[in-house]
């Protein structure tokens, strides 16, 4: 009860910015004047028509499929890892959730001092012609150079988050599973994956929404380039309302973004959801 208005507000102030963000996709808004027409699914058809959100949206999702892998994967090792009683146990937990501490701004302008003067004199002392260059100013690298700063600084929360999913599997299955013979592989998918389920999904979906939504990564590190590399959805958005005060096209695009991460998310707990039931 104590929650419910806030809960109200928020439902409020959602459902108000989206009906907006939806009627303003149907118009012709630039964003500055108050003249507008009405020019019902015309954006949308532009948007579909146009290869540019199709090259976007492949880029945005091979973005959020690497970010999800190895934020799930690291941040799963490393809660298996602190998890364990060893010495400096609150130093080592400390040190892995520093990243999580810094600005997103702050730790994307030392990576792009480090790419920029470190990286590439490290690629020519080991004779590596891929770490020779800028990893942000090659068309093939750039992505994944953005990747580096987003995952280092993403594995934080999952990680902490696991740990707790961790600490609540009850240590007695574990003794009677070692009674039975079971090794450390067997006992972590017959019983510690079935108990972290719930935390997985929920790693899983804001996971998978920081990457299909990322912008700022984007913006500081590379701003979309070079030659259109690294332009995710969320990029093609921003340039469309800001750049060329295209609002009510943009609004459409934002629209359409909105509708592949609902479906994806539900989708995602879904799925897991059976994953945890049937497990």
């Amino acid at each position: 009860m104590f929650t419910l208005p806030a809960l109200l507000f928020y439902t409020l102030i959602w459902g108000v910015n989206f009906v907006s963000g939806l009627y303003y996709s149907l118009t012709d808004w630039n964003g500055l004047s108050s003249d507008y027409n009405m020019v019902g699914l015309s954006n949308y058809i532009r948007i579909f028509s146009s290869n540019r959100i199709f090259s976007s949206l492949q880029v945005t999702f091979k973005y959020a499929f690497i970010l999800v892998f190895f934020t799930i994967l690291l941040s799963l090792l490393l809660a298996l890892a602190l998890n364990r009683k060893i010495r400096f146990l609150t130093f080592f937990r400390s040190v892995f959730f520093f990243p999580a501490m810094i600005s997103l701004v702050t730790a994307s302008l030392i990576f792009d001092k480090i790419f920029f003067y470190v990286v590439p004199k490290v690629g020519q002392l080991l004779g590596l012609d891929f770490l020779s260059n800028n990893l942000l100013a090659m068309p093939d690298t750039a992505l994944y150079g953005v990747l580096v700063v987003n995952i280092w600084q993403a594995v934080a929360i999952p990680t902490v988050l696991f740990i707790a999913g961790l600490q609540s599997v009850p240590q007695e299955l574990y003794e009677s599973a070692a009674l039975d013979g079971a090794g450390n592989v067997k006992s972590f998918f017959s019983i510690t994956l079935p108990y972290i389920i719930p935390v997985l999904s929920v790693n899983l979906v804001l996971s998978f929404k920081a990457g299909i939504t990322v912008f700022d990564y984007i913006l500081i590190l590379t701003n979309g380039g070079p030659a259109g590399k690294t332009e995710v959805v969320s990029m093609l958005i921003y340039n469309h309302g800001f750049g060329s005060f295209r609002f009510g096209y943009a609004n459409a695009e934002a629209m359409i973004l909105f509708v592949i991460i609902a479906v994806v998310s539900l989708l995602q707990i879904t799925f897991l959801n059976k994953k945890g039931v049937a497990s």
